[in-house]
């Protein structure tokens, strides 16, 4: 069953690849902060789980890998505020570059 689980997720990153929607992975360990992250018209946010993040197989799925720089004690952050930090940044940039006009 989890491998038949990983399987689909693989699977659905594939199928949004080719509508041409960058699969993007938040993960720990990512040398690219959030903050390099363009706004692309569509992407999709990848979150693992809290204890163990994602999966290989998955992060060799994104397009892109992203982390949320961490200063101090705390070593991570829960997985929904984490998303919902960079779900912010990718809506703030969007917002950012449709005012932008000539």
């Amino acid at each position: 069953p989890a491998q038949q689980v990983l399987n689909r997720r693989q699977r659905r990153c594939r199928e949004l690849r080719r509508r041409e929607v960058q699969v993007v992975g938040l993960d720990a360990t990512a040398p690219t902060p959030m903050e390099a992250l363009k706004a692309p018209a569509a992407c999709c946010l990848v979150v693992g789980s809290e204890s163990e993040g994602l999966r290989p197989a998955v992060r060799d799925a994104c397009d892109l890998l992203v982390s949320i720089p961490i200063r101090g004690a705390i070593g991570s952050l829960n997985v929904a505020v984490a998303g919902a930090l960079v779900l912010y940044h990718v809506a703030r940039s969007r917002r950012a570059e449709s005012s932008d006009g000539p």
